[in-house]
C-alpha cells in the first residue's frame, strides 16, 4: 500500500498495486496548476472551468490516452486545493467549478506539484510501471505573493526556491514545466524567471482557454501514443498564444 500525500498536506487517499494490475499501461502524468485568486473572478475563471471540462472530454474520447494519461488538477489562491486528490484517470476526473478568491500562493502550488511527481514516480517504480516525463502546466494572471498578497521579491528565498525547483527539475529531466500568463496584469517577468530559457512562458490570447486546453489534450494524446523517450512534434500554439 502506498500513500500519496500532497506537499505540506495530508490526504486519506491510498494507492494499492491493484490499480497497476488492472491497468498495466505506461503512465503519462499531467499536473495543471490553476490560479484561482480573486483577480481571476468572472470571465477568466468561468472560461478556465469550461476548458477543464473540454480537457477531460477530449482525453476520455481517446481510448489509449484515457488509459495512459493521469491528471492532477490543483488550484491555488490563499490555499492549495487538490481537486483530484493526487492523480486520477481522465475517465474518473469530474471537474468541479473552481471559484476565484484570495491571493496568489503560486510558490506553494509549484512545490506541491514537485512533491506529487516525486511520490508518484516512486509508486510507478515500485509497481514496475513505465512512465513518460511528467508535465506541469501553470496558468496564472498574476505573480507569486505572500500570505498578505504582496508580490515575492525575485531575490527572496521563497521565490528562489521555486526557481531552483523548476530549473533543476528541467535540467534533470524530472518534468517539463510550462507557464501560461493570462490578462493584462500577469507578471511575465516573474514567469520568465521561473521558467527555463528553452521553455519561456507564453501569453494567452484573450480568453482562449478552450483553445489552450484543446492544444493540451492534443499534445497529451500524441505523447501517450508514442514510445517513451521518443521525440514528439507538438501541435502549434498559434491557436491560443499571443505572438
Amino acid at each position: 500500500m502506498y500513500s500519496q500525500v500532497p506537499y505540506e498536506n495530508n490526504s486519506e487517499k491510498k494507492y494499492d498495486l491493484i490499480e497497476f494490475v488492472e491497468n498495466s499501461q505506461s503512465r503519462c502524468p499531467y499536473i495543471v496548476l490553476v490560479d484561482s485568486s480573486g483577480s481571476m473572478k468572472g470571465e477568466p475563471i468561468n472560461e478556465l472551468n469550461e476548458g477543464l471540462k473540454l480537457f477531460k472530454n477530449a482525453l476520455t474520447k481517446n481510448e489509449l490516452a484515457s488509459k495512459r494519461v493521469e491528471l492532477a488538477v490543483i488550484s491555488f489562491d490563499s490555499t492549495i486545493k487538490n481537486h483530484t486528490d493526487g492523480f486520477i484517470s481522465p475517465r474518473d476526473y469530474e471537474p468541479v467549478e473552481i471559484e476565484a478568491e484570495g491571493v496568489t500562493r503560486m510558490n506553494l502550488a509549484i512545490k506541491t506539484a514537485y512533491s506529487l511527481i516525486q511520490i508518484r514516480k516512486d509508486q510507478y517504480k515500485a509497481a514496475g510501471v513505465s512512465y513518460y516525463r511528467p508535465w506541469i502546466v501553470l496558468i496564472t494572471d498574476g505573480t507569486p505573493t505572500d500570505t498578505e498578497g504582496e508580490p515575492l521579491e525575485f531575490n527572496s528565498s521563497e521565490f528562489q526556491e521555486i526557481v531552483d525547483l523548476v530549473h533543476e527539475g528541467e535540467a534533470e529531466k524530472k518534468f517539463s514545466f510550462f507557464a501560461i500568463g493570462v490578462g493584462d496584469d500577469v507578471d511575465m517577468e516573474a514567469l520568465s524567471q521561473i521558467c527555463t530559457p528553452n521553455r519561456p512562458p507564453k501569453k494567452l490570447s484573450g480568453m482562449k482557454f478552450k483553445e489552450l486546453f484543446r492544444w493540451l489534450s492534443d499534445s497529451a494524446v500524441s505523447r501517450s501514443s508514442s514510445t517513451i523517450g521518443e521525440k514528439v512534434a507538438l501541435p502549434s500554439i498559434d491557436g491560443w498564444a499571443e505572438d
